[in-house]
């Protein structure tokens, strides 16, 4: 089984239907992946639904009297609130991040997809440049990687406030809150001559362009011999943790486990220098590498560790001392010989 990073994830429709969300691999340092289509569009050029900061719905009114996530004004948050001032009753909760319950982009393409952090967001422009551009006539801004010269089209969509629709910018919720004031969220904000991030009003309808991380395969074996090795997922993000379960046949023991990185095209071996950390009931964890991995193990007869684990068909005059150990002819005590306990004095 081998999977190379895919620059196409699924997700799942209401009606069961399996729907492709491309993205584009601008070869970022996090390794974040960027779709290429706003949240509820089909082009790269159209602007797609708007949805309020944490909700995962388009509705006729972007205001805080609709809004979810609050009393009725931005004086009575009852979630994503960091100062008592601005709760409902001095609610206080401290999140400084969309759950993912509350992310649009997790919450209607599935749970590899979110909306970018504030951080992502500040990656992509540190990594691209951008130009003032038209797709088909419709305005926006063009970002290319300075990295590895790919591109993503991001449509000038503007927004919604109240029911009145504002056009001729740029503006892409984050998912992260401006901790300095609560009823703020960080968006990206651009025009003909300007890009940021800056924040405004959560209640305000922007558009989404989600994110995911690149996806690197697990390998292993059909079957191993004279044991099992589990794994508890067939691919990770790189940092992820991946746990291994390992389970010896009866009589025998862990000899070699490795996980080596193998070359996304060919599949060839790199190199094996993924730090296994060992846990309890044959568990070993590690963290997922920028790549593809294998997992090999070796299991070998286990040593007696006792004179009950002694086999009846020992060698024939093979001496073993009270701990199963094999002990030489010289050797003064009681031992097990031919299945015989003797004395040696």
């Amino acid at each position: 089984m081998a999977l190379v990073a895919s620059l196409s994830a699924w997700a799942t429709e209401q009606d069961n239907t399996t729907v492709s969300h491309d993205c584009v691999d601008l070869g970022l340092p996090s390794g974040t992946l960027w779709a290429t289509t706003n949240i509820g569009a089909t082009n790269p050029e159209d602007f797609g639904d708007y949805f309020a900061w944490g909700e995962t719905q388009p509705k006729d009114v972007y205001d805080w009297s609709t809004y979810m996530w609050c009393n009725g004004s931005n004086f009575a948050l009852t979630k994503y609130n960091n100062d008592s001032s601005h709760g409902n009753n001095g609610f206080v909760d401290n999140k400084t991040e969309l759950d993912p319950e509350d992310d649009a982009a997790t919450a209607n393409w599935g749970s590899e997809w979110r909306m970018p952090s504030l951080e992502q967001i500040q990656e992509l422009l540190n990594n691209c440049t951008t130009q003032w551009t038209a797709i088909n006539g419709v305005n926006g801004r063009l970002l290319t990687s300075t990295i590895n010269g790919e591109t993503l089209f991001l449509p000038a969509n503007g927004h919604l406030d109240g029911s009145t629709f504002n056009g001729g910018w740029g503006n892409y919720w984050s998912r992260t809150l401006d901790t300095s004031f609560s009823p703020q969220a960080y968006y990206l904000n651009f025009g003909s001559g300007l890009v940021r991030t800056y924040s405004l009003g959560r209640h305000q309808g922007f558009s989404v362009r989600a994110v995911r991380f690149m996806t690197y395969s697990i390998t292993l074996p059909e079957s191993f011999e004279n044991g099992m090795v589990t794994c508890d997922k067939e691919s990770a993000t790189e940092g992820e943790t991946v746990t291994l379960t390992v389970t010896p046949d009866n009589g025998y023991e862990l000899e070699t486990l490795t996980v080596t990185t193998v070359d996304a095209t060919s599949g060839a071996p790199i190199r094996a220098n993924v730090v296994l950390t060992e846990g309890d009931n044959g568990t070993y964890t590690f963290d997922m590498p920028a790549a593809p991995v294998t997992v090999s193990a070796s299991f070998k007869e286990s040593a007696p560790t006792s004179i009950d684990d002694i086999n009846a068909t020992a060698k024939t005059g093979q001496r073993y001392n009270l701990m199963g150990q094999p002990v030489g002819k010289d050797y003064k005590g009681i031992v097990i010989e031919d299945g015989q306990k003797i004395i040696v004095k």
